[in-house]
């Protein structure tokens, strides 16, 4: 099991071996993920699981302007630069370890949230 704090260790790392902050690549202006805002990206797709829209981003904005997909909740907690930012999380947290073999779907059906249902 891995904790939150080193899958936040795992993603800057991640963003600063592909040059993220550097001036004149994809995100000159990135700084460093926090614990704290790892775990919001997280509630973020639990609520997507559990109240879905058509993309992810749409919670981002006020219910006063999105009534169907909006989420004041999301609103307030994320603030102005919340898509530019989930754009970055998208592109640097991962969760599997993309070096473990792919077990066999007949014995291991379930291998990709086994470690979440243990």
């Amino acid at each position: 099991m891995v904790s939150i704090a080193e899958w936040t260790t795992y993603s800057n790392t991640k963003a600063l071996l592909s040059n993220a902050g550097q001036p004149g690549y994809m995100y000159p202006d990135w700084k460093p993920f926090s614990v704290a805002e790892i775990k919001k990206f997280i509630g973020l797709y639990i609520l997507q699981g559990l109240s879905p829209s058509p993309q992810v981003k749409m919670k981002f904005k006020a219910q006063s302007i999105d009534a169907i997909n909006g989420s004041d909740l999301c609103s307030s907690i994320f603030g102005e630069n919340a898509e530019k930012r989930h754009k970055q999380f998208k592109s640097f947290f991962a969760v599997q370890n993309p070096l473990l073999p792919v077990p066999s779907k007949a014995t291991h059906p379930n291998w990709k949230v086994d470690p979440f249902l243990a």
